[in-house]
């Protein structure tokens, strides 16, 4: 069984947001620290503990994104993956859920894969889209929110995560993507000599293609500031009745 996990780098949360110039997107410069993102990281480890269950499974990351990106492709090295790709991007541009899911796309369909896991979203974007765009242009099946799976004979026995508190249980034949949850398991660190070893392995390095982007972001802006305080005025009974005449306003008491 051959399984493809996606994977993406995004900033530190506490590094600082710097926008550009033309305000159509972020400058990501010196200052910025990043990491592999969370929800990656349990769709990674997924894949290994499939990988230490059964026998002749291979597990291969790919990420898309500027030089720098290689680095969480070392990570999930680190944590056991045995081959990456990274789709190298020079555009310092916003990269809309489409366009990824048809590059990422693109190179999946180039391998024998079973499997393809992604996190649920991305912690600085949170579209939660990528992972479903990427099933519909294999045209393989998808089931996200993924809290519990079990392999079994070509099928991927799945529990999924509903609103309200509420879980599903779905069948599904191989080849299909699956969204990762947060908290399905508990991600690995890195080991020493898995570390020593990722630096000797060659990544495979392969151009992004110039598609025509599905969106574009206009314009990106620093939320605005607003305070705005009321003094209530009279004795302690009138300031009660106006204090509760707000709040039934601004349905903050229904």
């Amino acid at each position: 069984m051959n399984i493809l996990v996606c994977i993406k780098q995004v900033p530190q949360s506490e590094s600082a947001t710097v926008i550009n110039a033309d305000k159509t997107w972020i400058v990501r410069g010196g200052h910025v620290e990043y990491k592999m993102n969370r929800f990656d990281e349990y769709a990674l480890e997924e894949a290994l503990l499939i990988k230490e269950r059964l026998p002749d499974v291979r597990v291969d990351v790919i990420t898309f994104g500027p030089e720098r990106c290689r680095d969480v492709l070392k990570r999930a090295f680190g944590m056991g993956a045995d081959d990456g790709v990274h789709i190298l991007s020079h555009d310092n541009r916003y990269n809309d859920p489409g366009t990824l899911a048809v590059q990422l796309g693109r190179e999946a369909a180039k391998g024998s894969y079973d499997l393809i896991l992604t996190g649920i979203m991305s912690e600085d974007m949170m579209q939660a889209q990528t992972g479903q765009m990427l099933a519909e242009n294999l045209g393989w099946p998808c089931v996200s929110s993924v809290i519990g799976l079990d392999l079994k004979e070509k099928r991927a026995h799945v529990k999924r995560e509903l609103e309200g508190g509420m879980k599903s249980l779905v069948r599904v034949t191989l080849p299909c993507v699956l969204t990762i949850q947060a908290g399905i398991n508990i991600p690995r660190y890195p080991t020493l000599s898995k570390i020593l070893k990722a630096n000797r392995k060659e990544v495979k390095t392969v151009p992004d293609t110039q598609i025509d982007p599905l969106q574009s972001c206009e314009v990106i802006q620093y939320p605005a500031k607003q305070r705005a305080g009321v003094v209530l005025q009279g004795s302690r009974e009138d300031k009660a009745r106006e204090l509760a005449r707000i709040l039934n306003q601004k349905n903050i008491m229904r």
